[in-house]
């Protein structure tokens, strides 16, 4: 009602009064937030040696998920989590990775691809079978897919032309966790902890769509990390997150990417060059090579960070 009794200079001051109190608002909103701890995250259970500790003093380890994409396979990296793993999946192609890379290492060592342990495991040697293969089915062999059915492998077509192999595989992943609560109350957190090789190091295309699910998806699980034999790669969600550095497994060289969206505000602690409040964007500031100086590292944020760090040593 004061709007149009008042002067033109008058109704500008009220307008610009109103959005500075708006601005305030969000900001304070954006600080409350990013000052709760909202995640704590540790890539200790991706190191099989920190596993056996675990399961010798009966404490409980989390549930894990393997999936392969259809990229090459290296089975120093793939093996030791795959074999540990509740659920393996295969991304279409993936399985002809897999079975590929289990000949190529049967064949350097001198033995047959077959039983192992008294187990029949076809053309995956050592390896277990996958549990399950997903995806629309246009990459695989038909050998693989055979072979597989006779393993014991469930093979799910879905043509969905509107996501990608590794969406398909992380929806698998999430009806897994959904059938396996053992009982937890409804609304208990998500515990699934799930690691994705061969989402990186391949097309650019393929590369962003990985990235996009790695985004969308994180927080539907208790972990979701991309592992290659040289980095591994997580999301940080909006508000505090507390990461254990898993040493000497995991850094100490890192990165913190502002993907989807510019973060406005972001702090840290534990780093050789710690920001203060300040921004990361693309176009701005992107904080590559930095250092890991501390056991944990908090990051506090407005919006979603990556955060990849080096791994030296196998999982």
């Amino acid at each position: 009602h004061l709007l149009p009794r008042a002067s033109a200079l008058e109704a500008r001051s009220l307008g610009a009064f109103a959005y500075g109190v708006i601005q305030t608002c969000m900001l304070a909103r954006s600080a409350a937030a990013a000052s709760r701890v909202m995640a704590r995250r540790s890539s200790r259970w991706l190191i099989e040696a920190e596993a056996t500790a675990a399961a010798a003093t009966d404490k409980k380890a989390p549930a894990i998920c393997t999936i392969v994409l259809n990229q090459p396979v290296d089975l120093g990296v793939v093996g030791p989590l795959w074999r540990r793993a509740a659920l393996r999946i295969v991304a279409d192609g993936g399985a002809n990775r897999l079975a590929d890379a289990a000949a190529a290492a049967a064949e350097a060592s001198g033995s047959a691809v077959g039983g192992a342990g008294g187990r029949d495991t076809g053309m995956f040697g050592s390896l277990p079978p996958p549990h399950v293969i997903k995806g629309d089915l246009d990459s695989v062999r038909e050998d693989v897919v055979t072979e597989c059915r006779r393993l014991g492998t469930v093979v799910i077509r879905d043509p969905d032309q509107d996501s990608h192999d590794l969406h398909k595989c992380l929806a698998h992943a999430e009806e897994w966790q959904e059938g396996h609560k053992d009982g937890s109350a409804d609304g208990a957190p998500p515990s699934l902890h799930v690691v994705v090789f061969g989402a990186l190091g391949g097309r650019l295309d393929h590369e962003m769509a990985n990235l996009n699910s790695l985004l969308t998806w994180s927080s539907r699980f208790g972990d979701l990390v991309f592992l290659t034999k040289s980095c591994l790669t997580r999301v940080l969600p909006e508000g505090k997150t507390v990461l254990e550095v898993a040493a000497p497994f995991e850094g100490p060289t890192c990165g913190l990417v502002p993907l989807g969206h510019p973060a406005r505000e972001v702090t840290t602690s534990g780093l050789k060059w710690n920001l203060d409040g300040g921004a990361l964007e693309f176009g701005g500031l992107v904080s590559s090579s930095n250092e890991v100086v501390a056991d944990e590292v908090e990051v506090q944020t407005t919006s979603a960070l990556v955060w990849t760090a080096i791994v030296k040593a196998k999982a």
